[in-house]
């Protein structure tokens, strides 16, 4: 990847810039820190298949050298010919009094320009950055200017905002045959300490993703928030810690390949940032040709260095339309749907379904990720078009811990929930009646009509004194046993009670509640 380093003469414009126009050698510096920390983060995201290379280009770099600088530092910065806020001031479409820019007469974003002067620059003084299309060796150009970036100064108009061109001729006009190219900081404001997930985030632009959030908004409206680095993730641990490609990210630039899975038992996923076995693919039977949801089992507590600083843990479900994200990716046929996979016409191309319901848009929270005794169910896992896709997913349990398991159903719900049916056996149980667990157990099952969110089971005397609790953790949903519209949930019952004793004979009553619903029965114990 060539890297040019820019730097730009002192701003005439006052306060329409920010910090610093030039790159100091401790700047330099700090610059090989972020690269390195950019290999580090793509090495791990992408699961070792992505090992990138960086060269440098700048007023050090010796002539006729067509490879570049190993540093930052060694190759120093080229001064452009121009104020930075010649390729600032337009970007956030209102432009700056008295500045002029290569737009001129109209107002629009010139990072492409900073390009093209950086590449001329850098052809004059040495044979290249060459891209590979041309005879060259290098995949990539971007280039890493002095200041802060204009996506975190906001109203400071001639900052230069982060940017990815792509099929640009204004950039092919520099030379070395590259058609596309990103642009982004040595700095950042309004507390993002690094430049690192910017950097990132344009970067992934040149691998092919496109950006997750509503690009038809000014400036960008958030859609899934701090859990993809093409959306807010690139700031996450103040632009130091950036969130990792979600699970769709990294299926479409072949990192891995989800396991598709229908209905069957167990399924078990390891923290996807180490893993691989991380996400599933759910295919939606009533869906859409290309629609289906995406599960990845995402953790801060993984080994790896990045991820760290997204809104909590659990299993993430994606609702994805691939119809729409190949029609108006990176790629677009038509250049007018380029990078609007999140317009939400008709709906979002990658959208989160949270399982408490609160919109990830705003950063994100920890009750979007599903955790341990969470339910998948409709309307969550209804279809784009609003009708129930029989997809289920239940008995989700180890999240916190380096696996977690659980069951894909295709099993019909009803709408609203109901107790069909509390039964307890054997009953009498006890001495001499026999229990699959051995002589001494009861199973106390009950049948909803659609998988609970809250349930459990209180055991009392017929004098109403409590001898048991048996919290929702205990209680088992029995998927072998179940059936449309006939969900079964079982407690193995030792016949203790709530200290551990052994209950004394009689007749006692179990009270069943699930979802606002309650049903009582009678278990009698023989000694």
């Amino acid at each position: 990847m060539a890297v040019l380093l820019a730097q730009f003469p002192a701003s005439s414009c006052g306060d329409c810039t920010s910090g610093t126009t030039t790159l100091t050698a401790g700047d330099l510096a700090a610059i090989d820190t972020y690269f390195t920390a950019m290999h580090d983060y793509y090495f791990e995201a992408s699961y070792g298949n992505l090992d990138l290379t960086f060269k440098f280009f700048g007023s050090n770099t010796a002539a006729l050298d067509a490879d570049g600088d190993a540093t930052a530092v060694a190759a120093g910065a080229y001064t452009m010919p121009n104020e930075m806020e010649y390729y600032g001031c337009g970007d956030e479409g209102v432009g700056c009094s008295g500045v002029a820019t290569p737009s001129d007469p109209f107002v629009s974003a010139n990072g492409n320009f900073l390009i093209r002067d950086a590449l001329v620059l850098a052809q004059g003084v040495t044979t290249g950055p060459d891209a590979q299309g041309s005879g060259g060796t290098f995949h990539a150009v971007m280039v890493m200017h002095a200041g802060n970036g204009n996506e975190t100064t906001l109203s400071t108009n001639g900052d230069i905002w982060s940017i990815f061109y792509s099929d640009d001729a204004t950039i092919t006009s520099g030379g070395g045959g590259f058609t596309q190219g990103a642009a982004f900081p040595e700095t950042e404001a309004s507390g993002i300490t690094s430049p690192l997930g910017v950097m990132c985030h344009e970067f992934g632009h040149e691998l092919g993703l496109p950006d997750l959030y509503n690009t038809t908004v000014a400036g960008g409206s958030s859609v899934v928030g701090d859990w993809e680095i093409m959306d807010s993730g690139p700031f996450t641990g103040d632009g130091a810690n950036p969130a990792h490609p979600s699970a769709w990210s990294k299926a479409l630039l072949g990192w891995v390949t989800p396991t598709v899975v229908g209905t069957q038992g167990a399924v078990s996923m390891g923290y996807v940032e180490t893993n691989t076995n991380g996400m599933i693919r759910i295919n939606v039977p009533n869906g859409l040709a290309q629609e289906y949801f995406l599960v990845e089992y995402r953790s801060r507590s993984s080994p790896e260095t990045y991820d760290k600083d997204i809104p909590g843990d659990g299993l993430l479900v994606w609702h994805i339309d691939d119809a729409i994200t190949s029609a108006r990716g990176i790629g677009a046929v038509d250049p007018s749907d380029a990078n609007t996979v999140n317009t939400g016409a008709p709906h979002y191309g990658v959208s989160i379904v949270s399982a408490d319901g609160t919109n990830p848009a705003s950063g994100g929270s920890a009750g979007n990720a599903f955790s341990n005794g969470d339910i998948f169910i409709t309307p969550q896992s209804d279809n784009f078009a609003g009708d129930p896709s029989g997809v289920s997913i239940v008995n989700i349990s180890g999240v916190g811990t380096h696996t977690a398991t659980l069951n894909v159903v295709a099993l019909d719900v009803s709408a609203s929930q109901s107790i069909l049916k509390a039964v307890n056996y054997p009953n009498p149980a006890g001495k001499g009646y026999s229990h699959p667990s051995g002589e001494g157990n009861s199973t106390i099952q009950f049948q909803l009509s659609r998988p609970a969110k809250e349930y459990s089971i209180n055991l009392y005397t017929l004098s109403a004194d409590l001898v048991r609790k048996i919290p929702k953790a205990d209680i088992t949903l029995n998927i072998t046993r179940s059936a449309d519209y006939k969900w079964v949930y079982e407690y193995l019952w030792n016949l203790t009670n709530g200290d551990g004793a052994h209950v004394a004979p009689g007749v006692y009553l179990y009270l069943i509640r699930a979802d606002g619903e309650s049903k009582s029965g009678k278990a009698v114990i023989i000694r």
